[in-house]
């Protein structure tokens, strides 16, 4: 179970941007779990697991743009171990070819571990979670 929700700087973001989690920044400052639990209606007690956090994602896909597309590209980004951003996915918040290429290879790489894991480019509540988590860091 979660407690608290994973979040990196975003560094193309500033404001409330500056912190991404899996939410649009444009939603305000995050929230407290308690918080947002008792806002969506779902029993408070502070942590984020298998009912919560379906309800705290955003899902995106190719064609989605905004905050919560820039935070699956930070997490990307966030991997890029060849210490060159222009080598790494652009943060530019548009869910396009590139983003959908680096989500289909993260998902079949897990899918390697986890058979379940359906390699479909939607960035849902299973991808975000490994995501956020570190699965895989490349």
């Amino acid at each position: 179970m979660i407690r608290s929700i994973p979040s990196r700087p975003c560094s193309t973001c500033s404001g409330p941007a500056a912190t991404l989690s899996p939410w649009t920044a444009s939603s305000g400052p995050p929230p407290t779990v308690r918080a947002f639990q008792q806002q969506k209606g779902l029993a408070v007690d502070g942590i984020v697991g298998p009912v919560t956090w379906p309800a705290l994602i955003i899902t995106v896909r190719q064609g989605s743009q905004g905050d919560a597309v820039r935070g699956v590209q930070e997490e990307f980004q966030f991997r890029n171990l060849s210490g060159d951003p222009g080598k790494g996915l652009q943060v530019d918040g548009i869910f396009g070819p590139e983003t959908d290429a680096a989500v289909r290879g993260f998902q079949q790489a897990l899918h390697q571990d986890i058979a379940s894991v359906t390699v479909d480019g939607i960035v849902g509540p299973v991808t975000w979670q490994a995501l956020v988590s570190g699965m895989l860091s490349f």
